[in-house]
């Protein structure tokens, strides 16, 4: 598909999926986070794409944590994150209505989060995410875990 397609269609099921259905998609894409090979697999698997059977574990990679420990992938809170810096959203480790609050303002796995500054004292914590400047309290953005990306000035 397209990434213009995609986009068109991502935006018309964001705006009909439930809260519910809304968290069990982020929980999804958390998931597929876990482990740098997931959509790799999914892409070479023969169930999937069509390939003769046979080797089908020689495509799979070891899985979730022993990835991320092969490729030195560390996770921290975006309240850690200094500012001027990027980072990729992980994980919301938050539950209830402020897991869904911070899904609602965009904040989702995948999605990078530029901080901007923080107040005196830790608060609050202004980020630009999707375009739009939020600023959060230290407590919402420790709930927020991420991996750390580009200088944005590069």
């Amino acid at each position: 598909m397209e990434a213009k397609a995609a986009s068109e269609q991502a935006c018309a099921m964001e705006h009909s999926l439930t809260d519910e259905a809304m968290d069990g998609m982020a929980r999804f894409f958390e998931f597929l986070g876990t482990c740098p090979f997931v959509i790799e697999s999914f892409r070479v698997c023969p169930a999937i794409s069509g390939r003769k059977p046979g080797g089908h574990g020689e495509h799979l990679p070891e899985w979730c944590s022993v990835c991320a420990k092969k490729k030195g992938a560390s996770t921290m809170s975006l309240a850690d994150v200094k500012p001027g810096r990027r980072a990729v959203v992980t994980k919301i480790s938050a539950g209830g209505a402020l897991r869904q609050r911070l899904l609602d303002m965009g904040v989702l796995p995948e999605t990078t989060i530029d901080i901007e500054r923080v107040g005196l004292g830790g608060d609050p914590f202004w980020v630009r995410c999707q375009g739009a400047r939020l600023a959060l309290r230290r407590s919402e953005a420790q709930s927020i875990l991420v991996r750390a990306g580009e200088d944005p000035a590069k």
